[in-house]
């Protein structure tokens, strides 16, 4: 039997920010998470009625280059956008190759 390996996951919220417009916002989301056409005006649409969209869990380790990304891309283009990471209480169980000590 497989070896579980538990890895934390994290979510990265797009947070609303009163001074930035929708085609900014469509923009940063689109470019620096990569999402589709449709699901990039869904998250702005998102952040719009609800103050934040959940972009997806990540490692700890994409989801600070994900935050460090759009911070990169919104000052280039003069504008803010923020996003904040939040432990994902529903870790995820990756199965490896390695076999349980207890099986040897």
């Amino acid at each position: 039997m497989p070896a579980q390996l538990d890895v934390p996951m994290y979510q990265v919220n797009v947070l609303d920010a009163d001074k930035t417009t929708f085609k900014q916002a469509f923009d940063a989301v689109y470019h620096v998470f990569s999402l589709s056409t449709e699901r990039a005006n869904a998250v702005v649409h998102e952040i719009n009625d609800n103050g934040f969209s959940i972009i997806g869990s990540f490692t700890h380790e994409v989801a600070e280059t994900y935050i460090d990304d759009l911070q990169r891309y919104t000052e280039a283009f003069g504008f803010k956008l923020e996003a904040e990471i939040n432990y994902d209480e529903f870790e995820f169980t990756q199965e490896t190759d390695e076999e349980d000590d207890e099986d040897k």
